[in-house]
Order: structure tokens, then C-alpha cells, then sequence
């Protein structure tokens, strides 16, 4: 229903927590622990050219019985230690110069790349990566989303289970009230006016959708059974979109005024019996997924004029983000088989799952477990931290730093990746 919802937006704690978390640390600097792992210049020169100390004390030990040798006999063992000598040196130049064009560090150590003059040079990442600090009393958390200003949302929980919608400003946490009647909650999304969308919970466990701001929480109306939100854009940020549960426990996408709190159902296709909104642009336009009776799920479009369409013709898609300029992240299944994620039907050459898209087309996310990040076509692995178990890449902003969470032996963590130069 509309946890259902939250958890395609959100994917909050429950799929994460499923994973092993092996120890995490802050990172390190990789190029130092590259120079340690490679070990002494002597043990490098040991490694690189074995056979230098063989020939050499061949050589000393050939010359010293030399001198015991008849003297035509020692014409014939110069000769042959000549020859001893062009070979080996030959083949040591040789050891060089294949030493200096194979990769000399480890995996998970930075690739080496060389500069006109021919020295190693670390291909350093855009991204610096840190681990996000926890409210006190919560040991996990996640962050979803992140505005122009630098400021996240997401949540944290601890042991008992308590979630709560956190704000980060500045790198501080803050817990956020929920509505009254409510016991915890989460943030998915904030404007960078600092508007904040999200759900909160009640005792049961159902969800209802809410927005805030620095002073003032409100729950959004909603019916049936619960709701949720997920985004907040539109002209002026005037609206917030997510889903209602009905009664028959089919989401249903909704779009809700900002300001009033009233709502809209966004309509669905024919043959469909639910589905939800994930994401909203500046202009009006809304993405998410529909599905029917058999449990067959399509993106969906719905245009700030009016009209509708499915985003791409695969068996399955999911629609989750829309930029600026109407270019939309959604992934997609291609006969049964799991399939790229897409942005404006363009494939992004790798199996994963897409989270964000900012004004530029940086599209964030994440494949087979690792963070990742597409732009034109061209894939980046995010930089990760030690011992990491799985990351997620959730949010992204204007100027291209993004969030998300981490596994760690600990559980889970908000992770911040900071864009060292904006794009």
C-alpha cells in the first residue's frame, strides 16, 4: 500500500537492514595505503627485477675462481661472463620496462595514469566521501535527498525500531516533529526554499504524508487507509506528490497543493487499477509507475497540461525521477531479462537501480550494490568507504554533491559524497 510506496521511493531501512554489513571506517587516503601495500624500495626492486641479485653474485663468484684458472682457460670464462652479461642486462631493461607499464597496485587501490613525463599520477575522483553524523540515540540512518544550499533530509532509527525524519544543516543533525498523533517518520524530499516532504507513522505502522518547515509540520489530507509523499516541485514549489491507499489496498498517485494541503488523484490509464507519483519537476511535470490486476508495472508520465503517456514500451518499468528539462531516470525490464536503467529512453550500459537526476543530467544511483553515478552515457563509480557491505546513491544537487546510505558492520549510515568543484 503506501509503505509499499515509500519503500519504491525510499527503500528505507527493511531491504538494507536484509544485507551483511561488513566494518566500516571513514576513508583513507588511498594513495598512501597504495605506496604502503607496495612495500620497500628494496622489496620492489626484488619483485621487479628477481633475477638482478642472481646474475650479479653469479658474476662476482664466476671472477673470483677466475683467478685461479690457467690463463687460456681464463680467456674462455671472460668471454662466456661477457656474454652472461648482455643477456642479463637485455632481460633486466626488459623486466623495466614491462614492470613500468603493468598496474603496480592492488584491488581497490586508485589506477595509475601517466603524465607527459612519464610520472605515475593517481586519477583522483571529483567526490570526496564521509560518513554523516547521527542524531544522539540513534545508531542508523539514511539520506535522501540534499538542496542547493547543502542542506539533507532522510531519517534515522535506532535498536527499538524508531524512526525519525532528520534534517542536516551545516553536517548538524536535527530530529523534525511529525504531526500530532504520530510517533516517527521520514523525510524524502526538501526544496531549496528549505520546504520538506515526507511521511510519518503512526502506532500501527500506517503511513500519511506530511510537509514541513523550519516551524511548522502539517499532515496532508489524505483517505482510506494512509499516504505517502515523496517529492515536493512544481511552478514556486506549489505542489507535493506521492500516493494514497484505498480502501481496497491499491495505491493511488496523487498530487497535493503545497500550500493547502488539498489534494488531486492523478488519472490512470485504462486497464490500470493503481500506481503512485515519485517525482516532480519545476515545471509541473510528474513521473511514477501504474499497474494493473496481474501486477504488470509501467512508468507513466503525467504532463503539467494535461495529458498523459507511458513513458517507454517495455514488459516493466519503474519511472523515479524527472529533470528540468523532462528527461526522466527510470529502469526497465527487456524480456524478462533485468535491464539498464534509462534516462529519455537512452540505455546507461549497466544494471542498477536510479535514485535522482539533477538540472544538469547527472543522473545517481546504484549497481549491484555500488554507488554510482551517469552522465551522458558515461558511468562513475562513487568513491567508497572501508569495509562498505553495499551503497546507495539517493540524492543529488544542483551543484553535483550527492547522498545516500552505506551498510557497515554497525548498520546502516547516511553517506555524503561532496563535489569537490561544481559541475
Amino acid at each position: 500500500g503506501a509503505r509499499k510506496c515509500a519503500a519504491s521511493r525510499n527503500d528505507r531501512g527493511s531491504g538494507a537492514q536484509a544485507m551483511l554489513r561488513p566494518k566500516g571506517t571513514a576513508s583513507q587516503d588511498s594513495l598512501g595505503d597504495a605506496r604502503r601495500s607496495r612495500g620497500s624500495a628494496a622489496q620492489l626492486r626484488a619483485r621487479r627485477w628477481p633475477l638482478f641479485p642472481l646474475h650479479c653474485a653469479f658474476i662476482t663468484n664466476t671472477l673470483s675462481l677466475e683467478r685461479t684458472m690457467p690463463r687460456s682457460v681464463q680467456r674462455i670464462v671472460q668471454q662466456f661472463v661477457r656474454q652472461v652479461v648482455i643477456t642479463a642486462t637485455t632481460l633486466s631493461l626488459a623486466l623495466v620496462a614491462a614492470c613500468a607499464t603493468d598496474s603496480t597496485v592492488g584491488p581497490g587501490s586508485p589506477a595509475l595514469a601517466r603524465s607527459s613525463e612519464g610520472t605515475p599520477q593517481t586519477q583522483a575522483s571529483p567526490w570526496t566521501v564521509s560518513l554523516m553524523t547521527l542524531p544522539a540515540g540513534f545508531t542508523q540512518g539514511a539520506a535522501y535527498q540534499i538542496n542547493s544550499a547543502g542542506t539533507i533530509v532522510g531519517e534515522a532509527w535506532n535498536g527499538a525500531g524508531i524512526h525519525q525524519p532528520i534534517l542536516w544543516t551545516g553536517g548538524v543533525p536535527a530530529l523534525v516533529s511529525v504531526p500530532a498523533g504520530f510517533v516517527g517518520g521520514w523525510l524524502s524530499d526538501i526544496s531549496d526554499a528549505g520546504a520538506m516532504v515526507g511521511s510519518a507513522q503512526d502506532a500501527q505502522g500506517a503511513t500519511h504524508a506530511f510537509r514541513a518547515t523550519a516551524s511548522v509540520v502539517t499532515a496532508l489530507n489524505d483517505v482510506g487507509a494512509g499516504s505517502s509523499a515523496t517529492a515536493i516541485g512544481g511552478p514556486s514549489n506549489a505542489y507535493i506528490v506521492g500516493s494514497f491507499e484505498d480502501a481496497s489496498g491499491n495505491d493511488l498517485p496523487v498530487r497535493w497543493s503545497a500550500r493547502f494541503g488539498t489534494y488531486t488523484l492523478l488519472p490512470l490509464p485504462s486497464g490500470r487499477t493503481g500506481g503512485w507519483a515519485s517525482d516532480i519537476n519545476a515545471t509541473g511535470d510528474i513521473v511514477g509507475s501504474v499497474y494493473d490486476g496481474a501486477g504488470h508495472l509501467n512508468g507513466y508520465l503525467w504532463k503539467a497540461d494535461g495529458t498523459t503517456k507511458y513513458i517507454a514500451n517495455y514488459p516493466s518499468s519503474n519511472a523515479r525521477t524527472i529533470a528540468p528539462d523532462g528527461t526522466i531516470g527510470f529502469e526497465a525490464t527487456v524480456v524478462g531479462i533485468s535491464a539498464p536503467p534509462y534516462v529519455a529512453n537512452t540505455v546507461l550500459w549497466s544494471i542498477g537501480n536510479v535514485w535522482s537526476i539533477n538540472a544538469l543530467d547527472r543522473v545517481v544511483g546504484n549497481e549491484s550494490g555500488a554507488a554510482t553515478t551517469w552522465r551522458s552515457g558515461v558511468k562513475t563509480p562513487l568513491p567508497t568507504i572501508l569495509g562498505q557491505s553495499y551503497a546507495w546513491a539517493r540524492g543529488i544537487n544542483s551543484c553535483g554533491t550527492i547522498v545516500g546510505q552505506v551498510g557497515t558492520a554497525l548498520g546502516d549510515r547516511p553517506l555524503r559524497w561532496t563535489r569537490i568543484a561544481c559541475e
